[in-house]
């Protein structure tokens, strides 16, 4: 709260900047961070809806929207006491973490008033506020922001423009299906001085990239909706509720709550693990002596755990890059119907890889359907850094040379199963070690592993 003897400006920001109007006080340093007092008011001479230079501004103690004799006066002269005063009403929001409640901090700064945020977030990790905002003309309009950390926000968006009586009280939710929907009452005249509002809505299937014309949701003579409050429950049913008022303003009687309740049904498929079969090696020299690794031209069984979250039987198939080259892909061939995991393998043949550390990532899709933004952000998996070495590696230290070779020969004739087989020597993993296996390794000798001394 303000104390007397403390600077006051008239600013839309949170930190003063030059040329700022400086009400009372010492002239701020720049970037000093700026408070906000509701009990700061002015007198309403103009009866404008911002504050005008020559209009007093007092600090309101008793909160009760009048001058009270004795209360500070912090620019111009002395109202009278019973002068109506003006405050603007914005938007504030506190964040949580780690136990405590942050500061507050706005999300509106305009001299004009902002009413009835409604808060969602979205699957992509965004946050979203709309509500109702005087911008100009009297009446209040549908006014959204967006940020994705809570400090930067992205510049404020019209929902709807300013009409005669205006719009109030907005709901938001983004449905299972990734829809983002917006439902307010909007007042409109129901006859000689008479008002009802109605409940209008809108939608954007592109993450409020772009958003539909608004409509009419529940209009019905004689009787005003509003204080819309929308909510996705497991069911799969998209909820508004609202409440409803018999007759025209002024002489309205309550009744009970409504609500409509609509299935949004969704293709949606969820990634839930990736693996592979590369064996983990301790034995490696630095720094590769810390991961996943196979020679080149070993095969690599890729595995991927799934499941169809959706309401359709649907294709999925299943692509995997090795860091931004496809190099397996594979397909559940018949449709897989909504319910419990399943696995999808991909053998996945390394030749011809340069040796060098690959980032594995996969990505699942589904072929039969279309799945919203909102639905794809669980179709990833990875990183698995896997290290491939050079095909000749006979001994796993990431270089190809004579130690390789004599392995080779020790085991040349040799076959699985035969007394004294080492399976490091079958570098084709045919089951026996002949020339194609010494091939291998000539062919790559005094090859190895970028960074291998």
């Amino acid at each position: 709260m303000w104390d007397p003897g403390e600077s006051v400006v008239y600013s839309s920001s949170s930190t003063y900047t030059v040329g700022t109007t400086v009400l009372a006080g010492s002239v701020p340093g720049v970037g000093t961070l700026l408070s906000a007092d509701p009990k700061i008011k002015y007198v309403n001479n103009l009866g404008t809806t911002t504050w005008t230079r020559g209009e007093t501004v007092v600090y309101n103690s008793a909160g009760n929207g009048a001058y009270n004799s004795g209360e500070p006066i912090i620019a111009s002269g002395n109202p009278l006491p019973g002068a109506p005063l003006q405050v603007a009403m914005h938007i504030l929001y506190k964040t949580y973490s780690g136990g405590s409640w942050s500061q507050e901090q706005r999300v509106t700064a305009l001299p004009t008033n902002d009413n009835s945020p409604s808060i969602t977030g979205s699957v992509d990790g965004k946050i979203w506020v709309a509500w109702d905002g005087d911008r100009g003309g009297g009446y209040h309009q549908i006014i959204l922001r967006t940020t994705r950390d809570g400090v930067n926000w992205a510049p404020e968006q019209n929902i709807t423009t300013v009409l005669p009586y205006g719009d109030r009280h907005p709901a938001m939710m983004q449905d299972r299906n990734g829809t983002i929907w917006i439902v307010w009452s909007r007042l409109v005249s129901c006859g000689a001085l008479c008002l009802q509002s109605n409940l209008y809505m809108t939608s954007s299937t592109n993450n409020g990239a772009t958003w539909g014309q608004p409509t009419i949701l529940v209009s019905t003579a004689g009787q005003s909706e509003s204080n819309p409050f929308m909510v996705q429950l497991s069911d799969k049913n998209l909820y508004t509720f609202y409440t409803a008022a018999v007759g025209c303003a002024p002489s309205c009687t309550t009744v009970p709550i409504y609500y409509f309740a609509s299935q949004i049904p969704a293709h949606s498929a969820r990634l839930n693990t990736f693996t592979t079969n590369a064996p983990f090696s301790s034995t490696l020299p630095p720094p590769f002596n810390s991961g996943l690794t196979v020679r080149s031209g070993q095969v690599v069984r890729l595995t991927v755990n799934y499941t169809n979250i959706g309401d359709f039987s649907d294709n999925i198939r299943l692509f995997v890059k090795a860091n931004s080259t496809l190099v397996a892909t594979n397909s559940t061939g018949a449709l897989v119907a909504p319910g419990p995991s399943r696995t999808i393998f991909v053998d996945w043949l390394t030749s011809g890889l340069n040796p060098g550390t690959y980032v594995l990532t996969a990505n699942i899709t589904i072929t039969t359907g279309t799945e919203s933004l909102a639905n794809v952000v669980d179709n990833y998996g990875g990183p698995i850094n896997l290290l491939i070495r050079p095909s000749g590696d006979v001994n796993g230290d990431c270089k190809v040379n004579i130690i390789d070779l004599v392995i080779v020969a020790g085991n040349f004739g040799k076959k699985a199963g035969d007394p004294g087989f080492n399976p490091l020597a079958d570098v084709n993993g045919d089951g026996k070690v002949n020339v194609a296996d010494f091939s291998i390794v000539g062919g790559s000798f005094g090859s190895k592993c970028p960074g291998t001394p």
